[in-house]
């Protein structure tokens, strides 16, 4: 056996220990956004087939180039953000400066267009205190905690293949909350998914064992 068999086998349990060479808080937060973008793509397919498959779809209130224009200045902001912290990783601290002032100015500017074209009228019911809550302490700074402790305790894999899970969750809940309907297609979808994800993470197991 060689010198570099030797080396290789060494640090063999180093490489499969960490999968991507990259800091856990930064792969949480592409996670996250990964999870994001297809809750985000789900939301669109569902409305595009209710869209389609309803003849009397209400027209909505506000126009299409209003928002058109607020998700122009969203993304804009993230874009300068990105610059923001690129300048500041490289040691420019004018150029940091100048792109979180500009990330700033689109936020207001997207503020002033969200108070302008919102009615701002607000019914603290129950329900939405409930739901507001749930928003903010549950799905955010809980699941990015969680995300964060499942990153640390598991592989990157074993997390990611958690994510499947997000649609049939979401389907039970609203089943058992607001009594929506399962259909058979529905079922065998949700059973699809939790195979799935047991497959990934038995075949992790097994190979932990060898």
């Amino acid at each position: 056996m060689s010198q570099a068999d030797l080396t290789m086998e060494g640090h063999s349990g180093l490489i499969a220990g960490r999968a991507f060479s990259m800091p856990t808080k930064k792969l949480a937060m592409w996670l996250f956004i990964i999870a994001d973008t297809m809750t985000f793509a789900a939301c669109l397919v569902a409305y595009g087939f209710l869209r389609i498959g309803t003849a009397n779809w209400p027209r909505p209130f506000h126009s299409i180039t209003n928002v058109a224009v607020m998700t122009f200045i969203l993304l804009t902001s993230s874009l300068t953000m990105l610059f923001g912290v690129q300048a500041a990783k490289a040691g420019d601290k004018a150029g940091a400066f100048r792109w979180t002032m500009i990330t700033a100015a689109a936020g207001i500017l997207f503020a002033l267009g969200a108070t302008a074209f919102e009615s701002r009228s607000v019914r603290w019911t129950p329900e939405f205190l409930f739901a507001l809550g749930w928003l903010v302490f549950v799905l955010s700074f809980g699941a990015i905690w969680l995300l964060y402790f499942l990153i640390r305790r598991a592989a990157a894999t074993r997390v990611v293949s958690l994510f499947y899970l997000t649609p049939p969750v979401t389907a039970l809940m609203a089943w058992s909350l607001f009594g929506e309907r399962l259909a058979p297609l529905a079922l065998v979808g949700m059973a699809v998914c939790v195979a799935g994800v047991f497959l990934v993470n038995w075949r992790i197991d097994g190979k932990n064992a060898r």
